[in-house]
């Protein structure tokens, strides 16, 4: 699900508190079945890569991880597609690279438009909307 997550070099991005390389295991524990850990890394994945609306370096690195786990993830597809969604929206320099990164990601989301949670379809028509 994570394939060719260690191929970035993570150091050399930054997101909001600084260097990036904790992004990769953040990811991981995002995919974790312990619900703990998983809630634990969201909120800290949501607040590194688009803090106060802000998006940074790593964010567009992030995303196709991000889509992935919305996709295959062992649950929390709610907040993986809203982080998609504030990605997609955030401001900062980035911010065209990260909008590009997540219309690429589109194409294999677009699925979920037809979830069983009626809040997965809305996230996703506005992550659509958005970019």
């Amino acid at each position: 699900m994570l394939d060719g997550i260690d191929d970035i070099d993570w150091s050399a991005l930054t997101h909001a508190y600084g260097p990036a390389d904790d992004i990769p295991a953040l990811l991981r524990a995002a995919g974790s079945p312990d619900t703990a850990r998983r809630d634990t890394a969201l909120h800290e994945l949501i607040s590194s890569l688009r803090h106060q609306g802000s998006i940074h370096p790593a964010t567009a690195a992030a995303v196709p991880f991000i889509a992935r786990l919305a996709l295959e993830g062992p649950g929390d597809r709610l907040r993986l597609m809203w982080l998609l969604h504030g990605a997609a929206e955030g401001s900062g320099p980035e911010y065209r690279e990260v909008r590009r990164a997540v219309a690429v990601a589109l194409p294999s989301l677009l699925g979920l438009a037809a979830d069983e949670d009626p809040a997965v379809r809305r996230a996703m028509v506005c992550t659509v909307a958005v970019c």
